[in-house]
């Protein structure tokens, strides 16, 4: 999100699966400079293990995405 694409986006799928589980998360350079309920949403949607990351219905819950002004157009009930 923060470069404009996703990790490994030109790799092979089952290759990213490995890379991510081998590597873990990646390193945020600017993490500092970033709000914390930003940083927060970006832990969570980097989780390495499937049971502890959120879902897409937990991530569009997140406090984050009240901040989402564009998020609002495609979800009216918000």
């Amino acid at each position: 999100m923060l470069n404009g694409s996703p990790l490994y986006y030109d790799k092979d799928p089952d290759v990213v699966k490995d890379l991510i589980a081998r590597n873990g998360k990646p390193n945020i350079k600017c993490k500092d400079s970033l709000s914390s309920v930003f940083k927060d949403f970006l832990d969570r949607c980097l989780e390495v293990d499937e049971d502890k990351r959120y879902s897409a219905s937990e991530l569009l819950k997140h406090p984050f995405m009240d901040l989402a002004e564009e998020w609002k157009l495609y979800n009216p009930s918000q």
